[in-house]
């Protein structure tokens, strides 16, 4: 039996202890009142002192000494009251054995039957090891590492760990039912963009799609190295402009006024500081000269321009592909069907380069098609996009636009279209595509 601790009686003693301090301050306030009143001069200005005095003695008293440690004393009486609640629920079985860590040692010292002395014995350190860390008394371990105790952990162990393995099984079949996000990279992100945008393009418009964004990329890189070489410049300017503020001073003009206005000794000084000053901005200038001609063997560094002069003729190409594109003849009145069948798909690939990556795409299509009625020396090609559907096994993954290359594939010739699909399965099945034409057209090449 325990003897019975608790925090009453404390809270009873500190009850009490607070009626006497009351009647302490009630007495103390008395004397500081009454006392100059009734007991005479000496004896009431004695009495009032005496008050007055114990007003803040009592507050002292109960604040700082007194009420900490009743308050310790009532948490001590908490905490072993809180202990003896534990121990009698370890005394009773309450103590709820981690299983799951339990069977995870046993596992990992591979103690998981029960049989022999040796397992036995093995599986009962192990089970007195958790106690310990648990701080249970070891008085009490009999309650939790008797044989039947622990055969009933390692089967609750092995239950956990088949429910578990059950659980990761099931929602890895779920998982490969359906199809995942891949994780996309920016540029990525950006490829999967375009694709759909070329969605709806026809004709001139799939090509206008392609050329003006790198158009656009091409002129900003022009600007970004002019506006450079355009700072370079005026850095360099401006450099010289401060450099030319630092002018000199005739130190014999300098001199002969001081020695005018205080003597001989005063016009050599003068002279001295002048000449000083002088070196001192003639170093300036030339540190600002510098400064200046860095600058300007910067603006006008050749690598710099030979890169400029080989983006700008670049930009003029990509400028006169653009207008080029709009004068090609397309022919409208040649329907999409007929011109799917004269495309024949020589290889296709799928694939992805780690898990959760994108799908990458590659079709090398034969064209088949013959124009009829066009000039000999005339070029055709065939151009579009088409409808890929992505599927591993039986379930579809996703559905994109796949386009044909920027520049179509010439009427006789083979090329590739390559897309990415942003979805990807996990069922372990090999991936599949099947090719719907969406828009498709013969243009002038």
């Amino acid at each position: 039996m325990y003897k019975s601790v608790t925090a009453d009686n404390w809270r009873e003693k500190q009850k009490a202890f607070k009626t006497r301090k009351v009647v302490f301050l009630v007495l103390a306030l008395l004397c500081t009142l009454v006392g100059p009143i009734f007991g005479g001069n000496i004896v009431g200005l004695i009495i009032g002192i005496t008050g007055v005095t114990c007003l803040p003695m009592i507050f002292i008293l109960y604040r700082n000494i007194l009420t900490p440690n009743f308050n310790s004393a009532v948490a001590a009486a908490q905490r072993e009251e809180a202990e003896q609640n534990r121990i009698r629920t370890i005394e009773s079985g309450g103590f709820e054995f981690p299983v799951a860590e339990f069977y995870e040692k046993c596992v990992k010292e591979d103690y998981t039957e029960f049989e022999g002395a040796y397992n036995q014995k093995k599986i009962k350190m192990i089970a007195d090891a958790i106690l310990e860390a648990n701080n249970i008394p070891a008085e009490h371990y009999h309650v939790y590492d008797s044989p039947e105790m622990l055969k009933k952990y390692l089967k609750q162990g092995r239950d956990m760990t088949l429910d578990e393995e059950t659980r990761l099984a099931k929602e890895k079949a779920e998982a490969a039912k359906i199809p995942h996000d891949a994780r996309l990279r920016d540029k990525e992100k950006q490829v999967i963009e375009f694709q759909e945008s070329l969605k709806n393009a026809y004709g001139h418009e799939k090509r206008r799609l392609y050329i003006e964004p790198a158009l656009k990329t091409v002129t900003d890189q022009i600007n970004s190295f002019r506006k450079m070489k355009e700072f370079e410049g005026k850095m360099a300017d401006y450099s010289r402009k401060i450099g030319n503020k630092n002018t000199e001073r005739s130190w014999a003009v300098m001199g002969g006024i001081a020695e005018g206005l205080a003597g001989p000794a005063a016009g050599v000084a003068a002279a001295a500081n002048t000449m000083r000053k002088n070196e001192e901005a003639r170093q300036r200038k030339q540190d600002w000269y510098d400064i200046a001609d860095q600058f300007e063997r910067d603006s006008m560094r050749s690598r710099d321009w030979d890169r400029i002069f080989a983006l700008e003729e670049k930009q003029r190409e990509m400028q006169k592909e653009l207008d080029q594109v709009k004068l090609r003849v397309v022919f409208d009145e040649i329907d999409r069907d007929t011109i799917a069948k004269s495309l024949e798909v020589l290889e296709e690939d799928v694939h992805a380069r780690h898990n959760e990556s994108p799908l990458e795409i590659s079709v090398r299509i034969k064209n088949h098609f013959k124009p009829k009625n066009v000039p000999e020396n005339a070029s055709f090609m065939v151009d579009g996009t088409y409808v890929c559907e992505v599927y591993a096994g039986k379930m579809l993954v996703d559905s994109i636009i796949l386009p044909l290359p920027k520049d179509g594939i010439p009427c006789g010739g083979e090329d590739v279209a390559t897309g990415l699909c942003g979805k990807y399965a996990t069922n372990q099945e090999p991936y599949t595509i099947k090719l719907k034409p969406n828009k498709l057209w013969v243009m002038e090449q």
